[in-house]
């Protein structure tokens, strides 16, 4: 027969096994199951943005699978189902404590617990999936921030422009223009949103930044723009 002690013991630890099992299967089916293939054509690969998107949803799915396998098998072990392994038991305490583990963290994010991380996650996802099937590749909006390498694709929008514009890179300049109403955009633009400003928030009657006591403002649909430096084309006469 057990101890008082061990039999505690057992009763708590079931008690931590059942809370990882409860959470672990809600977090499971808030993710969507897969990220979808890129759609291109026969020129596609010559195309930096579809280049970039290539290996964004390589790495994106390569997580997803991670952490939708992760859930699975601590499921499992919950259930005394499945084998326990050292980096099993750690994700459970992460998941136990609220907190997100090291092994899912490939990105930058604001210091979220689990339960956000995965609602974050879930919306990188779903935005993934709609730009794989749309047929300018999330030109026509996008939200930058919520890309796994938001520095890369604006390397790419940089290369795409060069490439259309037929000129070096060190040719072009970038600017952003705030327009009230978005109705369409040509090869050198790039419509992005889900960005704020601190401090301050835009006037669009004015046409410019203006103080505000918020701490921040949520902009509207921006254009992002690459276009060719006045004096790029200009020879040095001395």
């Amino acid at each position: 027969e057990l101890s008082t002690t061990e039999s505690a013991g057992k009763k708590t630890q079931a008690s931590w096994l059942i809370t990882v099992q409860d959470k672990a299967e809600r977090l499971l089916k808030v993710l969507p199951e897969r990220v979808k293939p890129l759609v291109g054509n026969e020129n596609s690969n010559n195309d930096p943005i579809f280049r970039f998107l290539l290996r964004e949803v390589a790495v994106a799915n390569k997580l997803l699978n991670k952490v939708r396998d992760d859930l699975k098998q601590l499921i499992l072990m919950s259930k005394g189902e499945g084998k326990s392994t050292n980096e099993l038991r750690d994700i459970a305490k992460n998941i136990f404590n609220d907190s997100v583990p090291k092994s899912w963290q490939i990105y930058a994010t604001l210091e979220l617990n689990v339960t956000e991380w995965i609602l974050d996650f879930k919306n990188r996802i779903n935005q993934l999936n709609k730009i794989t099937q749309s047929p300018d590749f999330g030109r026509s909006g996008l939200w930058i921030g919520g890309l796994i390498f938001p520095e890369a694709y604006l390397t790419a929008t940089r290369q795409s422009v060069a490439q259309e514009l037929k000129v070096s890179l060190d040719e072009l300049m970038l600017s952003v223009e705030l327009i009230k109403n978005i109705t369409s955009v040509d090869k050198t633009c790039f419509v992005l949103k889900g960005l704020c400003i601190e401090g301050a928030e835009w006037s669009y009657d004015e046409n410019k930044l203006i103080m505000t006591d918020s701490l921040f403002s949520q902009l509207p649909p921006f254009l992002l723009k690459w276009s060719v430096k006045k004096n790029a084309n200009m020879k040095n006469i001395f």
